[in-house]
């Protein structure tokens, strides 16, 4: 009953650690796309502000 206790704990660690990679990556790819959207906006911004 103990050892089921035990490999029951582990998955769950298991499966947070997991979880934690996979939404940490999710988030560095979110902010990377949203830094290079903003840097596009800006430039778009620049060059209409150049011709008018």
């Amino acid at each position: 009953m103990q050892s089921r206790v035990r490999s029951l704990g582990q998955s769950t660690l298991e499966w947070v650690i997991g979880a934690a990679i996979i939404l940490g990556t999710l988030v560095i790819g979110v902010m990377a796309w949203n830094s290079g959207l903003v840097n596009k906006m800006n430039n778009m911004v620049q060059q209409l502000s150049q011709t008018h």
